[in-house]
């Protein structure tokens, strides 16, 4: 997968809205990666559920349009807190 370009964008209010959007080579490839990170969709809930991110899962939609990747999802304030902790903890 290669991307031309990327943007995310979260807008914060009473749930942190999160949206990334990546530019590929052509629509074909954004709508494969579409359809590929869908079909991986289901696993990738169950670790986020796991890891005490089940909202976001529910809430991560995936889809192409054109040649653009788009990937939207929210979390809840305790997510967004579990997930700067997880991070931070990374760096």
């Amino acid at each position: 997968m290669q991307a031309k370009g990327f943007s995310m964008a979260i807008t914060l209010s009473d749930i942190a809205a999160i949206q990334m959007k990546m530019q590929m080579t052509d629509a074909t490839t954004a709508s494969s990666t579409a359809t590929t990170i869908n079909s991986s969709l289901a696993q990738a809930q169950g670790m986020l559920k796991s890891a005490g991110l089940g909202s976001f899962g529910q809430s991560l939609q995936v889809g192409a349009d054109d040649d653009i990747l788009e990937i939207d999802g929210s979390l809840t304030p305790t997510e967004l807190d579990s997930l700067v902790t997880l991070i931070s903890s990374m760096i």
